[in-house]
């Protein structure tokens, strides 16, 4: 204990703190980090989102395919409505190549909404598709 106390004396007040920070195994944390993450959450929302687009445009397309082998009523019945997913789908792919960072709180807004979206387009195509028999 005498050791400890004489070689604490010629520390400074700051040398005492980062000693104590260091031997308490506390890090402080790097405000970067944070970004670092929200980056990362951001890298990975935009891989699935398109993703998801990329599977929706296959989809339309294969139904699109088996429009053209159906009869006309089908074709009638049907090419309006694959023509609004596409268009939905397109406009979803635009909003996430466009979208410019505001920050996590304009993030999470813009994150929900567009999972809103993507998520009525998918529950639309499931619906139409299916009904197509």
């Amino acid at each position: 204990m005498a050791v400890t106390f004489l070689t604490g004396c010629g520390e400074s007040p700051e040398q005492k703190v980062e000693n104590a920070l260091d031997n308490s195994g506390y890090a402080p944390q790097d405000p970067r980090d944070g970004q670092t993450e929200y980056e990362a959450k951001w890298r990975r929302f935009k891989r699935v989102s398109e993703h998801t687009i990329k599977a929706n445009e296959y989809r339309i397309e294969a139904f699109k395919e088996k429009m053209e082998e159906a009869g006309p009523a089908f074709k009638a019945k049907y090419r309006n409505e694959a023509a609004v997913l596409e268009l939905k789908n397109l406009i979803l792919k635009k909003e996430l190549g466009e979208y410019k960072d505001g920050g996590q709180v304009k993030w999470e807004k813009f994150r929900t909404n567009f999972n809103d979206d993507i998520d009525g387009v998918g529950r639309s195509m499931t619906a139409l598709f299916k009904d197509d028999g």
